[in-house]
């Protein structure tokens, strides 16, 4: 048995698949996992599932089709099937041993982890770089009226000698000078632009200390 979707993905119709080997079809490109799986469900009644992560490509298929040439990150399931009893061209032997192979695409889960990744390497990136920097940059929340610390860079702690205690423990402050620069700070964040304010941080004995 061929299915449609592996006529599509292999560019394998189901007359040239029909009563030959994984091997015979795709020669070396075939996984040597999968082979021995199929064998094992075969010989043993063993089911097993060849993953992504594990098993890079089991089988050379493509996605949406071949002539796209995008390979198709793939699982495979192996799982064995009671022993058939037809007697027609396209069934074997009454008594043979028979298995199902389940492909599933998994590419868009792939792309997704990638993203994921890249995004993640990017952000430690970013991160380095602002720790890095000789400048004190500080991040507070713009949302609570008391603009509370969520970050503060090395710089920015050896400025003011508050140690290494984490930024949402810094005994920090800041207040806005006047009232209409507090203002203007939030009416760019309800703009999504950028703003400036002139802010006087409260150090840790409550007095001015920038």
């Amino acid at each position: 048995f061929w299915n449609p979707w592996l006529e599509q993905a292999s560019g394998i119709p189901h007359a040239e698949a029909a009563g030959r080997t994984l091997p015979e079809l795709f020669g070396s490109q075939v996984s040597e996992n999968l082979v021995e799986a199929i064998a094992a469900a075969g010989s043993a009644g063993l089911s097993a599932v060849l993953s992504n992560q594990l098993h890079r490509r089991p089988l050379p298929l493509f996605g949406k089709s071949v002539r796209s040439r995008e390979e198709m990150e793939h699982s495979v399931l192996i799982r064995p099937l009671p022993r058939l009893a037809g007697k027609d061209e396209e069934t074997p032997d009454p008594g043979s041993p028979a298995c199902l192979m389940q492909v599933s695409d998994v590419s868009s889960a792939v792309r997704r982890e990638r993203h994921l990744r890249e995004n993640q390497a990017e952000l430690r990136l970013r991160t380095q770089a602002i720790e890095a920097s000789t400048q004190g940059i500080v991040i507070a929340d713009a949302r609570q009226p008391t603009l509370p610390v969520i970050y503060a860079n090395a710089a920015f702690k050896r400025l003011f000698c508050l140690g290494e205690e984490p930024a949402t423990l810094l005994p920090l402050n800041f207040d806005p000078i006047n009232i209409t620069a507090l203002e203007s700070l939030h009416d760019a964040i309800g703009a999504f632009r950028e703003g400036t304010a002139v802010l006087r941080c409260q150090g840790q004995k409550d007095r001015p200390d920038a």
